[in-house]
C-alpha cells in the first residue's frame, strides 16, 4: 500500500509538471506512512529500480544545508540570485534542480565543508570566510550531509579550478569519517546517483585524533568510545581503500587505540593560552622570515589566547592553498 501510494504521488507530480519534496510526500498520508524514513527509502529504491535520478521522479529533498561567503552567488532558474555574505544570516542551499549556475569571483580561494552547524555558525558570524589572516576568501557550508548539499559540493568540484581546494572538517570519530567518505566517495544507499553526489577531489583535513594532544587537550577529557562506535569502526576498517583510504584507517585505528573520540566543538571551546604550537609550526633558524611556516606561526601566536579552532583552520587552509 505504501509503495503504490508513493508511486501515485510521484505520477501525479510528473503529470502536473510540479516538484514535491519527500517531506511533502510524507504529509500526504501520515497515517499510512507512519514515519518519514519509509518514504525516503522507497523513493531511493524506486529511482534505483527505474535507473533514474530522484529528480527525474520530480521528488527533491527539503533543503537543509547552509552556505556563507562573499566570494560567490547562486543564480536560480527563476532568474533570481541568492547572494552569499559572510557576516549575515547564512543562505539555505537550494536543491540542485533549481540552480542554474554558481558564480564564483576571482577572490574565492577555498571551500570548507563543516560537519557541525554550531561550528559553522561560529565561523560565519565571526567573518572567517573573509579573514585577513588567509590570502584568499572562502566559501563555508554545512550539511549532514543532505542531498542538496552533496549536489552543491559536487557542482563546485566540477566548475572550480583545481587550484581551489575543497576541504572537509568533521568530528574525530567514526561517524565524522563516514560523513567525509560520503562527500568524497558517496553513500551505499544512493550509489546509483554517485555521479552527481560525490566530490572525489574533496580533502579531509581534520579534526584528526592524532593531533589532539598538540593542543594541550588531555585524552582523558575526551569522550569515550562506545560499543556501537567500536562496531561501526570495524565496519569502516573493513571497507576497501577506494572508499576508505589507508591514511583515514590509521586515524581511526588511533582512536580505537586510545579509546577516545573528539567532536569539533572541543576545538572551539578549549583554550591553549600557554600551549606552544604543534611541532609542524615551530620555527627554526633555517626558516625564512617570509615563508609559509613563519606566516602560520605568527597567526598562531596572535590567536593563541583563544580556542584552537581558528588557528587550526588557518594552518590547514594555508597549507592546502600552498600546494
Amino acid at each position: 500500500a505504501i509503495l503504490f501510494r508513493v508511486l501515485d504521488l510521484c505520477h501525479g507530480a510528473l503529470l502536473q509538471h510540479t516538484t514535491i519534496t519527500k517531506r511533502e510526500l510524507f504529509y500526504h498520508d501520515v497515517s499510512l506512512f507512519g514515519k518519514q524514513s519509509r518514504v525516503d527509502d522507497l523513493i531511493d529504491d524506486l529511482a534505483a529500480t527505474f535507473g533514474v535520478n530522484r529528480s527525474d521522479l520530480n521528488v527533491t529533498a527539503s533543503p537543509k544545508g547552509l552556505v556563507c561567503g562573499s566570494a560567490a552567488s547562486i543564480e536560480l532558474y527563476m532568474r533570481s540570485y541568492l547572494r552569499v555574505f559572510p557576516n549575515f544570516k547564512p543562505t539555505l542551499i537550494p536543491p540542485g534542480d533549481e540552480i542554474a549556475q554558481i558564480i564564483a569571483n576571482e577572490a574565492l580561494g577555498y571551500v570548507l565543508v563543516v560537519e557541525k552547524e554550531a561550528v559553522f555558525q561560529t565561523l560565519c558570524t565571526s567573518g572567517f570566510a573573509d579573514s585577513e589572516l588567509l590570502p584568499r576568501r572562502g566559501l563555508i557550508m554545512t550539511g549532514q550531509p543532505d542531498v542538496a548539499t552533496r549536489e552543491f559540493v559536487h557542482t563546485l568540484g566540477v566548475i572550480l579550478p583545481e587550484s581551489i581546494p575543497i576541504l572537509l572538517l568533521v568530528d574525530a570519530d567514526v561517524y565524522g569519517l563516514e560523513i567525509a567518505s560520503v562527500y568524497k566517495y558517496g553513500s551505499r544507499r544512493m550509489r546509483h546517483e554517485a555521479e552527481t553526489l560525490t566530490c572525489p577531489r574533496a580533502e579531509w583535513i581534520g579534526v584528526r585524533g592524532s593531533e589532539i594532544s598538540s593542543f594541550g587537550i588531555h585524552p582523558d577529557t575526551l569522550l569515550p568510545i562506545t560499543e556501537p562506535d567500536y562496531k561501526k569502526s570495524l565496519e569502516l576498517l573493513s571497507r576497501p581503500d577506494s572508499v576508505m583510504p589507508s591514511s583515514w584507517k590509521r586515524e581511526l585505528a588511533h582512536l580505537l587505540h586510545i579509546r577516545r573520540k573528539a567532536e569539533i566543538e572541543i576545538m572551539a571551546t578549549a583554550t591553549f593560552a600557554k600551549i606552544p604550537p604543534p611541532p609542524s609550526l615551530m620555527l627554526s633558524n633555517n626558516v625564512p622570515a617570509g615563508s609559509l611556516d613563519s606566516y602560520l606561526f605568527s597567526s598562531w601566536a596572535a590567536l593563541a589566547k583563544g580556542p584552537p579552532l581558528i588557528p587550526y583552520l588557518i594552518s590547514k587552509i594555508s597549507r592546502a592553498l600552498a600546494v
